[in-house]
């Protein structure tokens, strides 16, 4: 069994690698959270600030899903913002 475990977190930090992430970086979250942490309302998100150029693309987990981010592409944009103030 703790080979198994073992295994599992092998194949997890692969992964993590193979896509240039770190640890829980791969977490998706809402387009509501991402409008908590940029400090604006979601209408304000979904009809200006997602359309600017380099703002991180959006994903649907289903064809008729919501939308996510993933967290990490939304915490970089932000530090992106930082450098440029």
């Amino acid at each position: 069994m703790m080979e198994d475990k073992q295994f599992l977190e092998f194949f997890r930090q692969m992964i993590r690698e193979e896509i240039g992430a770190k640890n829980d970086d791969t977490k998706i979250i809402s387009v509501a959270k991402v409008a908590e942490k940029l400090d604006i309302s979601v209408v304000h998100l979904t009809k200006n600030i997602m359309h600017t150029p380099g703002f991180p693309k959006a994903v649907r987990l289903t064809v008729k899903g919501d939308l996510r981010f993933y967290e990490h592409e939304i915490n970089e944009y932000i530090l992106g913002l930082r450098k440029e103030a």
